[in-house]
Parts: structure tokens; sequence; C-alpha cells
């Protein structure tokens, strides 16, 4: 038998020692090292040419995006505007932006509103551009040519900020407003609007199967030391010192901008329910619970449970402003005494009322709380974005 040259013999081990070589654990570590980091580079290279395309496109494409969302009616300008946050967030930066519309009344005089501010910042994620939040705290400048409110406001906000999400439909999914250290004066004595902290949480909710038992839509309000303009004549001064609760709507409301969608969750059987309103205004404390309904005119009608207390104080402060006379004041005041009860740990008269709502009244056992007057619906909102009647 053969034998395989010696030379050969070593030849091939060398080769082999070559293949079976492993170098050091430490240089090992530093090839994949910079292996990862160029990588990293080439994706931060990327990413950086994504983050400034989207910036500058967002910057040449926001004119358009908000005159879609606002529609025909409403008009929204700026000086100029600035995008930042890179690279985890698109900040735009509004400077002195405006808005304003002439179609929300027949009011004469041009526009019907007009709104100012020294800037306003609106931010979202790279990865979620149908969640955004906006700052819009800072000085604020308002004028007013609407039947029951005119004139101008200035002041500032302390705290303004709002997060919203669209969903598919272009309608946002969710909107929460914190509003706190609000203060606007306004050009007439009297005239001014002001927020001590305000909290609104509004979010849609998309069940299945949807009945008219299920909720779709949830409201919930927390607010303190809210004034309001004196040519809104509220009955027991502009102030109200606390105003919170929830509402639900109940059923499916499919599209709320269109009329003929709204008439068929009519008719479907949806409510509006009302979970613990508690409002404090005045001397008066009112607790209420209900359901809300429209009525084959869409008018407003609801049945509700509510509990007063401090109405002696408040009849008594309606005589003072002769708002209501001395002889109605005695009657009223004879009649709800008779109606309320003492609690048993002591404090002011508890009255408890079955309250319905038709026809543009709010009635209490037969008799006219307050007049709320009858909703006019338009044949059409198109211009305001708003209702519309789908045939």
């Amino acid at each position: 038998m053969a034998t395989t040259p010696r030379h050969e013999r070593e030849a091939r081990a060398a080769a082999q020692a070559v293949l079976d070589y492993k170098p050091p654990l430490a240089l090992r570590l530093i090839r994949r090292g910079l292996l990862t980091l160029v990588v990293l580079a080439l994706l931060g290279i990327g990413y950086t040419g994504y983050w400034f395309f989207v910036a500058t496109s967002m910057k040449d494409g926001v004119p358009a995006w908000l005159a879609e969302r606002a529609g025909p009616a409403i008009s929204f300008n700026y000086k100029k505007i600035e995008i930042s946050g890179y690279p985890f967030t698109f900040r735009i930066i509004f400077h002195e932006p405006s808005a304003g519309s002439s179609r929300l009344s027949a009011a004469p005089g041009g526009e019907n509103w007009r709104w100012r501010a020294r800037k306003v910042i609106a931010e979202m994620k790279p990865w979620n551009f149908n969640h955004f939040a906006l700052n819009i705290s800072g000085a604020h400048d308002f004028n007013f040519n609407l039947p029951n409110l005119r004139g101008r406001y200035r002041g500032s906000a302390e705290r303004a900020l709002i997060e919203t999400e669209i969903h598919d439909d272009g309608i946002p999914r969710f909107l929460k407003l914190d509003l706190g250290g609000l203060g606007l004066k306004g050009s007439r004595k009297g005239e001014n609007i002001a927020a001590g902290d305000v909290k609104v949480s509004a979010r849609r909710r998309f069940p299945q199967p949807v009945t008219n038992k299920t909720a779709t839509f949830v409201l919930e309000l927390d607010g303190n030391q809210i004034t309001t303009p004196a040519s809104l004549r509220w009955p027991l001064g502009q102030k109200i010192a606390l105003l919170k609760g929830k509402v639900r709507l109940m059923g499916d409301l499919r599209n709320p901008k269109s009329l003929t969608s709204i008439e068929a969750w009519r008719d479907d059987g949806g409510i509006v329910e009302l979970e613990s309103i508690e409002a404090k205004y005045g001397p008066l404390t009112v607790l209420t619970n209900g359901t809300l309904a429209l009525d084959r005119n869409f008018q407003i009608q609801g049945a509700l449970s509510a509990r007063f207390q401090g109405f002696f104080a408040t009849i008594d402060r309606l005589k003072k402003q002769q708002t209501i006379r001395s002889r109605d004041a005695a009657m009223a005041k004879l009649v709800l005494g008779v109606l309320s009860r003492r609690p048993s740990g002591g404090g002011p008269a508890v009255l408890s009322l079955s309250v319905n709502i038709e026809n543009g009244k709010v009635t209490a056992q037969g008799l006219t709380l307050l007049e709320i007057g009858l909703i006019q619906w338009p044949e059409s909102w198109n211009d305001l974005g708003g209702l519309q009647r789908l045939n």
C-alpha cells in the first residue's frame, strides 16, 4: 500500500489548521461590535433621512391638511411654522396662529368668531400620526359676533392641553382636554371668562355586537370655578363652582355627522344616559341622573331624577334680583317646604323631584322650571363640516 509523501501530509495538516483556527474572544467581540455599529449607522442614516423627509413634507402639506379637516366653514392661518423634535417626535410649532368662521349663525357684521394666539405646539410620534397632542397654553385673543355673545376677550391659560387620536373614519376615537388657570377679560364690564380647573374626556367605543343597551360613547367632565360672560344672563350669576359627571351614549350611532345616522340611532332606541351629574351654582346644589332622547321632530326629551339643596337661598336671591315676585317666592317656599325633607344628620333641606324635558321646557310637578327652546336643525351643515342629511 502506497503511502502519502510527507510533504503532502504536512500541507494538508497546515490547511486543516487554518480552517480550524478561531480568533481570540476579544478579537471576535470587536469584530461583532464593529458590524453592529455599521448596521446601526446605516439604520440611523436611513431613519434620519426618513424623519427629515417627513418633516419637510409636513411643513409643505400642513396648510392643505388643516383646510381639509376644518372644512369650508373655518379658516386657519399662521405667520410661521417650525418643525423640531428629532429623533423621536414631530413637534410642529405654529407662530401667531389664528382661526375664524363666518357661517355659524346669522349674526351680521362679518365673522362670527375669530381666535388668535402667540403659539400653538402639536406633537406626534413618527410611528403613529393619528395620535397627537396640542399645547395651546399661553395668551389668547377672541372676538365673538354671535347672537348671545359679542365682544373681544383677551387673556391667557396657564394650562391648555388637548390629546386626541383620529379613527379610520376621520372622527376622533378619543379626546382629552386639560384646562387650568384660564382668565379672559372682556372689552365690556363684567364680560369675563374663567376656569380654575377643567378636565374633559370623551371616548368612542366599538364593541361587537351593538344594541341599544351598549355604550358606544362616554363623556366625563370635572370642572370647577367656571365663569361665563354676563351677556349670557344666567339667573344665579355667572360663576359655577362645580360641574362634574358622566354621560353615556347608548346604541349604534355610526356617523354623528349625518342626520340620517342620528335618525336611525333614535329609531333603534338610542338614548343618552346622564350618570351622577353634579353642579354647584350659586347657593344651589343639584345632583341628577336620568336619560335623554330625541322625539320625532329631533327635539330633546328626557326623564330625570334630581336632588336639590339650597333652594330656599336660591329663591331669596331670585327675589332680590327681581327675577321672581315676592308673592311667587313665598308660594314657592311653601310648596317646596312641604315637598322637601331635612337630613337626619342636619344640614340644608333636600328636595327630590322627577324632572321632565319636552317641547323645549324643563318641568317638575307640572311647573315649568326652565325654557330651553326648540332646536332649529338646518337642512344641511355641510359648511360646518357637521350634520348633513344623506340620501
